[in-house]
């Protein structure tokens, strides 16, 4: 089985204690990331969706290795993509107490599965 490499695009890249967030703040960056993540009509109803909530939107999902959180509020989109490699201890602590637990933990067992078959690579981009 070969293995792919997929792009995001992120605006800064930060590291401590072994994990690696990327940050995508920049609208056009946002724009190539939602492109990559969604299709057009997933993106077109997510965006209607997150635009919907009066004091802000916020969600997680996984892309390929990547914790990725997304939240959207009165000064726009933010998408953090999170390599905690592999460390979902980690993983759980920094999220502990967020009410959506167990959709955090379900993807990271799905990280934790999956994340050598689909590895993905952060591109910074700088404006």
């Amino acid at each position: 089985m070969g293995y792919t490499t997929h792009d995001i695009f992120v605006n800064k890249v930060m590291e401590e204690n072994g994990i690696t967030k990327g940050y995508a703040v920049h609208e056009d960056t946002i724009e190539k990331d939602l492109k990559i993540l969604f299709t057009n009509i997933e993106r077109a109803t997510f965006v209607i969706l997150a635009k919907s909530y009066e004091n802000g939107f916020y969600t997680f999902d996984r892309f390929c290795q990547f914790f990725v959180y997304y939240q959207y509020n009165n000064l726009g989109w933010t998408i953090i993509f999170i390599d905690y490699n592999n460390n979902i201890n980690a993983a759980i602590k920094e999220f502990e107490g967020f009410k959506e637990e167990d959709k955090i933990k379900e993807i990271f067992n799905q990280i934790e599965k999956y994340h050598y078959l689909e590895p993905a690579r952060m591109i910074i981009e700088e404006y």
